[in-house]
């Protein structure tokens, strides 16, 4: 069990981080931001900013893997794909013993309606 609160603490720290905004070429996101092309083969353009960011220098908002609205404090209890419960993931959870009723899914990247630069 210890091993497993270390794993699921230490992917809650990664999701910690600040996404950066990938969209369709335009000009602008939706925020009026400019973009960047980093020259990828797929042609996706990045925000200049963070969302939730006025300037590239600033960090922007903070969201949790999957989530799409932003938060300032993170935990098992709070996650949107962790059963209150038992407190299993609910969603791209490859690992058995971490599922939900030991369902795993075959999820591992974001569906658009998870993924809050698509979705924001």
């Amino acid at each position: 069990m210890k091993k497993v609160m270390k794993v699921v603490a230490a992917l809650m720290l990664m999701t910690m981080v600040v996404f950066t905004q990938g969209c369709i070429k335009s000009d602008e996101d939706s925020h009026g931001h400019g973009f960047i092309d980093l020259g990828l083969p797929s042609g996706t353009l990045w925000a200049k900013c963070n969302m939730g960011a006025d300037i590239p220098e600033e960090y922007g908002y903070y969201f949790a893997w999957g989530e799409t609205l932003p938060r300032d404090t993170f935990s098992r209890g709070n996650y949107k794909f962790c059963d209150p419960n038992d407190r299993r993931l609910t969603k791209y959870c490859q690992v058995k013993t971490w599922a939900h009723n030991f369902q795993t899914d075959s999820l591992t990247i974001l569906l658009p309606e998870d993924d809050a630069a698509t979705f924001g």
